[in-house]
């Protein structure tokens, strides 16, 4: 959920980008953030770093995904478990 709403998110505000319909950008905000929202509270059980660290989230969002994408993020998940 997590990553397919990242990936739904972008693509909303890139149309929006594209075509110059900002209503397109705010479907990517709740396109993006309610599937992680929703995965933090009853997936994970943790708290989104959306309002203390918006950056630095967006950027664990896009490796995340990145990892996803190319079949890495059990190796990530393994990574962290030992550290």
């Amino acid at each position: 959920m997590h990553v397919a709403g990242t990936l739904l998110g972008t693509g909303f505000v890139l149309a929006a980008l594209v075509t110059r319909k900002p209503w397109l950008a705010a479907c990517g905000l709740v396109a993006g953030y309610a599937p992680a929202w929703i995965s933090h509270a009853f997936i994970e059980h943790n708290n989104p770093e959306t309002f203390r660290a918006p950056l630095a989230s967006l950027r664990a969002d896009y490796i995340m995904a990145w990892h996803v994408l190319r079949g890495t993020i059990d190796e990530q998940y393994a990574k962290v478990a030992s550290d």
